[in-house]
């Protein structure tokens, strides 16, 4: 059993997870942000996700600029700046981390919580507890996105987690052993949406999978009356963009309990210099083919 400490984090034992080395600060470009169903549009002030009269769950737009911030990752980094391992595996129970952890999300909640650019806290960037009871990771969450909803009544609180751990066909990704078990996760009073991810070539999965593995999430989602956020999604095969990328997009806009979907990642070419940003194999270019099928083409669809 995890012992609390007066801010409602435990204190030990010490147990770790890992989560990806990038920072989940992202800023969502204005022409993504409409009213339909699968961008993401801003909250309004005091918002809760709301459903719309045919029970598919939408937030409601505004004219903010959303912003995702994670707090954890900037925690981590202070983290890691006092260990000597580069590593992404940090204690969530430490002491360390049970003194910095708290002091870090009010200071940082307490700059930002009425600003109108702040979308909603992401706890982490793809957090996992591999070979963990899931009760680790569900604990750690109760008690984190409690402690933020105690600083902070008005913007929405989500996990930032892959989807990992509910029922489907047994295949990797459905596991729970990454210590994550979704629907325990989403169901938790203070997170207000559930994310989830879809990268095939990492998980030993065929592209075609995803669609199942959409339409999973969204029917948890409508059972528990809360939005998905399909947050993360790409394949590496440059040919495979348009055709593969597009049919999830359709799936997830079919899909009942489905809010949106933001594809990894955004590229576009530096005014500047002329150069492109960076192309990790996923990466969409403005202006490009693949943008009008995955971006133009997209919005045409949602209406």
């Amino acid at each position: 059993m995890l012992e609390q400490t007066a801010t409602g984090f435990p204190s030990s034992p010490t147990t770790t997870m890992s989560m990806s080395s990038w920072d989940t600060s992202r800023r969502l470009d204005k022409r993504f942000c409409g009213s339909g169903g699968s961008t993401m549009p801003s909250p309004t002030p005091a918002q809760a996700p709301s459903t719309s009269s045919s029970s598919r769950a939408r937030l409601r737009p505004s004219t903010r600029e959303p912003m995702v911030s994670s707090v954890w990752m900037r925690l981590s980094r202070r983290l890691r700046s006092m260990a000597s391992s580069s590593s992404s595996t940090l204690s969530t129970t430490g002491p360390t981390t049970a003194a910095w952890q708290p002091t870090f999300i009010k200071a940082v909640i307490s700059r930002y919580r009425n600003s109108n650019a702040v979308f909603a806290w992401e706890l982490a960037n793809e957090p996992r507890c591999n070979g963990c009871q899931t009760s680790v990771l569900t604990s750690w969450i109760r008690q984190t996105s409690n402690y933020i909803r105690s600083l902070d009544s008005d913007h929405m609180i989500t996990v930032g987690d892959e989807g990992f751990g509910l029922a489907g066909d047994g295949s990797y990704p459905y596991q729970f052993t990454e210590g994550i078990d979704w629907a325990a996760n989403l169901a938790l009073p203070n997170i207000s949406f559930g994310t989830f991810h879809l990268y095939p070539g990492s998980w030993g999965v065929s592209n075609s999978w995803g669609n199942g593995w959409i339409t999973a999430h969204a029917k948890i989602c409508q059972q528990l009356n809360k939005p998905c956020l399909f947050e993360e999604y790409g394949v590496t095969n440059a040919a495979d963009h348009c055709p593969v990328e597009s049919q999830w997009q359709k799936t997830s806009l079919g899909a009942t309990g489905m809010a949106g979907d933001l594809f990894w990642q955004l590229g576009d070419t530096i005014p500047s210099t002329g150069q492109q940003t960076h192309n990790d194999g996923h990466t969409i270019y403005y202006g490009s083919a693949d943008w009008k099928c995955l971006v133009d083409d997209h919005i045409k669809r949602i209406g």
